[in-house]
């Protein structure tokens, strides 16, 4: 078993009621490859933690359609939450827990072509 590092969260905060999605499809690249996804501008910099809201729309079943990593991370096989259709055209939600690094970054791979609908919100962080 690997090394274990420890990082405290004392408190979570609830972002309260944004008017918009933070990030939407025309804001990501979205060609199989991981990219960097600047949350500072949403989260304190003492945020550990971030959970997001998805709403995607998939034309493929069976697909993941967007994965999460802490920035800095590299091991995609091992705590990277996803987000994955079982049904095609139609409309789905989740929330992922996602750590971001010291800088408020995470990361994000979304599938080339097959999102037709996607918005990603900061629900809120933990401390």
């Amino acid at each position: 078993m690997g090394s274990r590092t420890t990082n405290p969260i004392n408190k979570f905060a609830e972002r309260g009621d944004p008017v918009n999605a933070d990030f939407t499809h025309a804001d990501l690249i979205l060609n199989a490859n991981w990219h960097d996804l600047d949350l500072s501008g949403i989260v304190p910099g003492t945020a550990k933690a971030v959970i997001l809201n998805l709403c995607i729309m998939n034309t493929v079943s069976n697909d993941v359609l967007i994965r999460f990593r802490k920035k800095g991370n590299v091991n995609d096989d091992v705590k990277v939450p996803n987000l994955q259709t079982q049904v095609i055209n139609r409309l789905i939600y989740g929330q992922l827990v996602v750590v971001c690094d010291e800088n408020q970054f995470i990361q994000y791979l979304g599938n080339v072509a097959a999102n037709t609908t996607l918005s990603i919100t900061v629900y809120g962080w933990f401390t």
